[in-house]
């Protein structure tokens, strides 16, 4: 998910999200930490510069060859995201440092008040990351794919040419919609849309873990087989999937039972992260802002449920 959210940074909208694009690494590869604060910062002075300058109705998602890694710099206040201090005389003025940092961008957004918020997401999505101690060592990764759109330009006119990609079992509801809706309709892929991809990929990997069918109960098994068709097959079988797994049982196994745990709590966050977009796009002035205020807030979301759910999760 931070490798996701590395590839929004820098201007990429990834697209197609799914069982193809996102990997375990066999051994873990050496990065720098991700780091909230510099992104942040970078943020920041940009969108309190253009606000007044960014037309309306347009604004370009680049693709350029996207980063070589996902990983994030240390940030420019010289601390890296999650980094504790090493020494215990020097607890106080890293607290300090921190405290001044994010004081200063909130000061520099106080009067956007979504801004605020994009701010504020970073700074508890940094906290959480500190609890979690996140180290150099990364897992795993999103792969970009041919998808990443050259220019992706944003109109208010009707009849602007806007493709839908991705691939289908795993494209958001919204998404899918769009696509097989009989009146032609303009639809703006956004990172909520690839956020929900991310829930549909979680669930595909739970129904085709083997882990999912450790149960010596029939039933269960014939379940989880239900569970592999729906997610392949049409909107409605998937959707009504996610009322489902809200039934699993003390039969199933611990990992799909934790899994669903998730997913069901998932779920309702992208609902309501859609509505904010929504809610924030028409209006915006700077429009290019709100893809960042939700990828913040989808991740942070994410990273929450992570550690709500974390001793359900850790022994799987």
């Amino acid at each position: 998910m931070l490798c996701w959210l590395e590839l929004i940074h820098a201007g990429h909208l990834h697209r197609d999200i799914g069982i193809h694009s996102v990997f375990r690494w066999k051994n873990h590869r050496q990065c720098s930490p991700f780091s909230s604060r510099a992104h942040i910062k970078s943020l920041v002075t940009k969108f309190s510069r253009d606000a007044k300058t960014t037309p309306l109705h347009r604004y370009e998602f680049k693709s350029a060859s996207p980063p070589a890694s996902a990983a994030g710099n240390k940030a420019d206040d010289g601390y890296p995201a999650g980094a504790d201090p090493q020494l215990d005389g020097q607890e106080a003025s890293c607290n300090d440092a921190d405290h001044t940092f994010w004081e200063t961008q909130l000061s520099a957004v106080c009067d956007d008040m979504d801004l605020t918020s994009l701010v504020k997401s970073a700074k508890r999505l940094d906290e959480y990351l500190a609890g979690f101690g996140l180290s150099k060592q990364w897992k795993a990764c999103v792969v970009a794919t041919n998808h990443l759109p050259e220019h992706l330009t944003i109109s208010s006119h009707r009849g602007t040419v806007l493709l839908i990609m991705g691939t289908p079992r795993f494209m958001s509801t919204h998404l899918r919609e769009a696509i097989y809706e009989e009146e032609e309709q303009d639809y703006l892929q956004s990172p909520v849309d690839d956020l929900e991809s991310f829930v549909w990929c979680t669930l595909w990997a739970t129904a085709y873990n083997d882990l999912c069918i450790q149960s010596e109960d029939v039933r269960v098994v014939k379940e989880v087989n239900k569970w592999r068709i729906s997610l392949a097959g049409k909107l409605a079988a998937r959707n009504a999937l996610l009322l489902k797994i809200r039934e699993v049982d003390e039969e199933y196994s611990i990992f799909a039972r934790a899994m669903c745990l998730l997913v069901v709590a998932w779920i309702p966050k992208i609902f309501r992260l859609r509505n904010r977009y929504e809610q924030l796009f028409n209006p915006a002035q700077t429009k290019i802002a709100v893809f960042h205020i939700v990828a913040w807030e989808g991740v942070l979301d994410f990273v929450a449920l992570l550690k709500e759910h974390e001793e359900k999760l850790k022994y799987l």
